[in-house]
């Protein structure tokens, strides 16, 4: 015999908050919020109209902005940045997550001092081949370097600039210049200090003594060979909880408030 209750009789009815629902921070930004970075961009580097080719995260919005810090202070010491487009792919198209270096896909910086001199290449989203890789190798592991183990993903990076005669995709940790592990969350959690900490070791060796950056605009000196400075910027409001003491290990906090 058919049941006489209609469907949902019984179930208590679950009040709604009328409160919209935040955009995810993993979903496309607005137009406005996607042009204003842009600009910033744009000025920083010296480039003619930036446009993006299609709307980014917010959380991939302040990885730019981040990146957009660094430019200014490369510029505020005397240096020029230069926007350089993809050989072959679409115009000002950034690599995502994660990539290459590959010239002919995507667009990065050249960072040039007050004579034209190449100094380094910034990059966002793009792999490197870890200390561990180097070390594996030097043992006779000859399938490491193609291991998913031996490759790490870096919010954003400045190498080396890449020899004309060996064309790389994927730098390794000796031509790190710079790094940038990038957390735009309400929360941060010690997760993402761990794993700061992570990239730090497949960066180098530690030191006692530290020896000058090899971006000393950015940070003068760094315990660790190679030299590189590794930053945990974030915008989440309780960042400060997390700041000191991994600096001796060659980890450098940066809070940034995100949307200003």
């Amino acid at each position: 015999m058919a049941s006489s209750k209609k469907p949902g009789a019984g179930k208590k009815a679950t009040p709604s908050s009328g409160k919209p629902k935040k955009p995810s921070k993993t979903s496309a930004a607005p137009q406005s919020f996607n042009d204003e970075v842009a600009l910033l961009l744009q000025m920083a580097a010296q480039a003619p109209v930036l446009t993006f080719p299609q709307l980014k995260s917010e959380a991939k919005l302040f990885e730019l902005v981040v990146l957009t810090e660094i430019l200014e202070e490369f510029n505020q010491i005397g240096g020029n940045v230069f926007l350089q487009q993809p050989l072959s792919g679409t115009p000002n198209t950034f690599a995502g997550a994660p990539a290459s270096a590959d010239k002919h896909q995507f667009a990065w910086f050249d960072l040039r001092g007050p004579s034209g001199e190449l100094h380094a290449e910034a990059w966002i989203s793009v792999q490197f081949q870890g200390l561990s890789t180097q070390l594996a190798l030097n043992h006779g592991g000859t399938s490491a370097a193609a291991s998913k183990a031996s490759r790490h993903e870096l919010d954003i990076a400045l190498f080396t600039p890449e020899s004309p005669a060996i064309p790389r995709l994927y730098p390794s940790h000796a031509e790190v210049m710079a790094a940038v592990s990038v957390k735009h969350v309400a929360k941060l959690q010690k997760e993402s200090v761990r794993e700061a900490l992570g990239f730090r070791r497949e960066m180098g060796f530690l030191r006692r003594r530290g020896d000058r950056s090899y971006c000393p605009w950015l940070q003068e000196r760094v315990p660790c060979d190679p030299p590189s400075p590794l930053f945990l910027a974030s915008s989440a409001p309780n960042f400060s909880t997390y700041t000191g003491h991994i600096d001796e290990l060659g980890v450098f906090t940066r809070y940034m408030k995100f949307p200003w």
